[in-house]
């Protein structure tokens, strides 16, 4: 039996598909992409130019917003490591 870690880096334990389920998800991504598409289809027959605009601000968004979750996972499995470590080694109680 493989330990935790080994399942972690061989990506068998996926933390953000535990987050939500993986229904829920591709259910909310695709309202979200029906909503954005119908926007820019709006704003496109007001503002072309408006529309590139915001679909250049929205894409550079998405950019930021995709490498959050990764540098949260990192932050809070660092964190984890450092409680272990002092529970595990704690100087009062030796």
């Amino acid at each position: 039996m493989r330990n935790i870690i080994e399942k972690l880096y061989e990506g068998d334990i996926r933390p953000i598909e535990e987050y939500w389920s993986i229904q829920e998800m591709d259910e909310n991504h695709r309202l979200r992409i029906a909503e954005c598409d119908q926007f820019t289809k709006d704003l496109n027959e007001i503002d072309a130019d408006l529309m590139r605009r915001f679909t250049a601000c929205m894409d550079h968004q998405a950019e930021r917003l995709s490498a959050e979750p990764a540098a949260a996972f990192s932050y809070g499995f660092r964190l984890g490591a450092k409680m272990m470590l002092e529970i595990l080694y704690d100087e009062k109680e030796k």
